[in-house]
Order: C-alpha cells, then sequence, then structure tokens
C-alpha cells in the first residue's frame, strides 16, 4: 500500500514551491512610547509604515493566486507555499504563474510611483511614532517584492546506501509513511472542496421559506463545473468513492447552463435533487481531523 501510494504521488505529479515576497510593513513601537495605565512588560505594540492601496492591491492579487491555485494544487503536507501538481496540470499552473508574475510586476511599479507621497502621508499620520530611518528608497523598497516558483521531486537519496547498513529502508520507510498521510490528505481536501460546493449549490437551488426562488449566479454553475473538470487529473489518490459521486454530479449537470437553472423550474428541482443525494453521501465520507505539516525535521 504504502509503496502503491507513493508511486502514485511521485510518477503523477510534483512539487511546487512558490514564494509570495513582500515589503515588510510592520515595525515594533518601543513601550516608552506608548502612555498607558498598564504593566508595560505585558504589552507588545508595533506600528504600520504605511497605508497605501497600492500594497493592498499586490496582497489581494496573491490571495487570488494562492486561491487559483488551491483549484488546481494538492496539499504536500510540506511548508505552507508548497503544493503538489499533478502532472497534466503543470503546464497549465506554470503559464498561470507567467501571467501573474507580470501583472504583479505592474503592481508592483504603480507601488513605486506612489511610495514617496504614502510615506509622506504615514509619516504625518504617525506623528511622534514615526522614523523616517524605517523607511527605504522607493526602489529599495520594490526589491523587496517578488513572485518566485519552482517544481522539485522528493525521494529517498540512493547515496544512503552506501553510508549504514539499514538507514537507507529506515528513511524510505519514513518516505512510504509520509505519502500514505500525504494521500488521505488529498482525498479529504477533494472531499471537502466537493463538499463546499454541492452545499452551496443546494442551498441557492432550495427556495426560501416563503417560497421565492433565490438569484442563480454563472459561478454557482461555472465552480461546480470547473471543479469537476479537473477532477480526473487532480484525483492522483485515486479516490474512487468521490470519482463515483463526481460522475454523478457530472450527470446531474450535463448540458445545464446558469440560464436553464433561472428559466426552468423543472430543471431547477432536478438538479437539486441530485445534488441533495450527492450531499448526503459527501457527508458520510468527511471525518474531521487535523491536517499535519511535515518539515524536514520530521
Amino acid at each position: 500500500m504504502s509503496e502503491q501510494n507513493k508511486k502514485t504521488l511521485d510518477d503523477k505529479s510534483v512539487l511546487l514551491v512558490v514564494g509570495f515576497h513582500r515589503l515588510g510593513n510592520t515595525r515594533k513601537v518601543s513601550t516608552s512610547q506608548i502612555d498607558v495605565d498598564a504593566d508595560k512588560s505585558m504589552l507588545h505594540v508595533n506600528k504600520n509604515l504605511l497605508d497605501a492601496r497600492e500594497y493592498d492591491a499586490i496582497k489581494t492579487h496573491d490571495g487570488k493566486t494562492r486561491a487559483w491555485l488551491a483549484t488546481r494544487a494538492l496539499p504536500s503536507l510540506f511548508k505552507e507555499g508548497v503544493f503538489r501538481v499533478p502532472n497534466t496540470l503543470v503546464v497549465e499552473v506554470d503559464d498561470y504563474m507567467k501571467e501573474r508574475a507580470t501583472e504583479r510586476r505592474a503592481l508592483v511599479e504603480k507601488f513605486r510611483k506612489a511610495y514617496t507621497e504614502r510615506v509622506a502621508e504615514a509619516v504625518t499620520r504617525l506623528n511622534g511614532l514615526a522614523n523616517i530611518n524605517d523607511y527605504l528608497t522607493a526602489d529599495q523598497a520594490c526589491e523587496r517584492f517578488g513572485l518566485t516558483w519552482r517544481y522539485v521531486t522528493f525521494a529517498t537519496p540512493d547515496a544512503l546506501k552506501n553510508l549504514r547498513a539499514g538507514l537507507f529502508e529506515s528513511e524510505k520507510g519514513k518516505l512510504a509513511k509520509m505519502m500514505d498521510d500525504a494521500a488521505e490528505e488529498i482525498k479529504t481536501v477533494l472531499r471537502v472542496q466537493m463538499a463546499a460546493l454541492v452545499k452551496r449549490m443546494v442551498t441557492q437551488l432550495t427556495p426560501s421559506k416563503d417560497g421565492k426562488k433565490k438569484k442563480i449566479y454563472d459561478s454557482l454553475v461555472g465552480n461546480v463545473s470547473d471543479f469537476l473538470n479537473t477532477f480526473n487529473a487532480r484525483n492522483i489518490a485515486d479516490d474512487a468513492e468521490l470519482k463515483k459521486l463526481v460522475d454523478q454530479a457530472r450527470q446531474a449537470i450535463a448540458g445545464v447552463t446558469p440560464e436553464f437553472l433561472r428559466e426552468s423550474d423543472g430543471i431547477r428541482e432536478s438538479v437539486q435533487k441530485g445534488f441533495e443525494t450527492i450531499q448526503k453521501e459527501l457527508d458520510k465520507m468527511i471525518v474531521d481531523k487535523p491536517a499535519r505539516q511535515f518539515s524536514f525535521d520530521d
């Protein structure tokens, strides 16, 4: 079982290491500058260096990038920023990251142009807590931004075979256990993602208590369709149970558009009943348990 999981994950996917680098925007404030009726040894005070919509735009952009990656990549169980990407989706992911990097550079340039003005505004607002030495030049500040990504593989080094008897097999066993755990986590993540989409579909298709139909947005069908269309590529842990429900969902919305759901009560009711059945099965499959992250110290 362990060997099969290892083969499934390592042969069908690669690890993607993504770095979202930004200029730090907080500094500690000395409690000597704070006048409060409290034991200052109990206080830890920070200040924001900037209040800049251009900086916030970069953060928002990063958040959307992470959200999209969650629809294509899978948990790696390593540190934050490490994703497992199915081989069949690597090209799509790589093209997306290149596009996002270009967009991000444009946002950083807007930040650079506004930087001097935003620093002046912050210094005025911070007043006595302002320290001009906290601020870099515009060019130096923009050098702190970057979006990086690289692909890596993870395996037990063959060199261990010659170092100590049993060491290679010991490490191989640890890696196999990690792959088992990773496979289970991947199954859980895909099940939870589908459950959330199915629940939203059922909720929006179920009339209100007064019988009034709820508004149907294009994203209701679009998000479900996107999940179903990428499921086979992302199902690298071979979750046969979930695949059955995915196939049922595909049948339930085959040929269905948001317009049909808005205009046809019959189609609306049919899809609602189909997804309610799927929802009940998903509820039985999902088991709440804390996710584990691996580090190289394990």
